[in-house]
């Protein structure tokens, strides 16, 4: 994909749209290989070229925006996260509206990040438009993060032996079972969500029984469809049958190449630029 996005960049130009989207595909290569210094300096990159960008519609911007800010907290730079976050949630608000789905996981990121740093005052701010985004069914995901960052917020300002108000639709949701279908690891996040409630609260023996629920809900690997022909033959053949699923109505596919080495998910990369273009 390196020699894809430097080919994009001769033909194109830095500032063309195809160039930033197979260099963004290419930072999240790297980042899917936890070679997190790499991303990084991609998507330094890429961010110093996004308001040049000819074509770069603004919620497509709002999302490159979480996925830099994402990186950033999950590679253990919170104070450079909350700096870009902090001026990328504003600009998504006023580009796209602050109820753009987009710009609401901007502000529960940052939520996310201030909590990490200690700063529970300033991410109480947000509680107002956060117990919105949780009332919000559109989205489940989107409504599953405010729910959990809410109750993480209570938790942290309750006192101990105190319970917050959001416990018990937490719990609602941790346990719905197949009423509610989201991904059981959301459901599994709400129950470590009570444990580290529980824990502030000062029960650790009823935290560890959260945590257990939250392990057994996620025991293993997601199960795998054994009907999915194997995808075979060239990287454009690869990107062809991927485009098939979508077309089928698959909205998410798993890709595990075979042999799974760091080779094999480089190699990859090639398909994921043929499906940008």
């Amino acid at each position: 994909m390196a020699q894809a996005q430097r080919e994009y960049a001769a033909s194109f130009g830095t500032d063309d749209l195809r160039t930033f989207t197979v260099s963004r595909k290419l930072a999240l290569t790297e980042r899917m290989l936890r070679n997190f210094d790499g991303a990084v300096a991609l998507y330094e990159s890429l961010a110093r070229a996004a308001p040049a960008i000819k074509g770069l519609e603004d919620d497509r911007r709002a999302d490159f925006d979480w996925e830099w800010v994402d990186l950033l907290y999950s590679a253990g730079r919170y104070a450079r996260a909350l700096s870009e976050v902090e001026e990328a949630e504003p600009r998504c608000s006023k580009s796209i509206g602050p109820d753009a789905e987009g710009c609401r996981l901007l502000l529960l990121r940052k939520g996310v990040i201030l909590l990490r740093l200690g700063w529970v005052d300033r991410a109480a701010v947000a509680m107002p438009r956060i117990q919105a985004i949780a009332r919000d069914e559109r989205s489940p995901y989107v409504q599953t993060e405010a729910l959990l960052l809410g109750l993480r917020l209570e938790s942290a300002a309750s006192g101990a032996g105190t319970v917050p108000p959001s416990f018990d639709k937490v719990r609602a949701f941790g346990e719905s079972g197949d009423s509610v279908t989201i991904k059981p690891i959301f459901k599994a996040a709400a129950l470590l969500a009570l444990a580290e409630s529980r824990l502030r609260g000062g029960d650790p023996v009823d935290a560890q029984r959260w945590a257990k629920k939250a392990i057994d809900l996620v025991p293993g690997e997601e199960p795998v469809d054994e009907d999915a022909p194997p995808l075979t033959g060239s990287m454009a053949d690869i990107a062809a049958g991927l485009r098939a699923f979508a077309e089928a109505g698959a909205d998410e596919v798993i890709v595990i190449p075979s042999p799974n080495t760091e080779r094999a998910i480089r190699a990859f990369g090639e398909a994921l630029a043929l499906l940008s273009q």
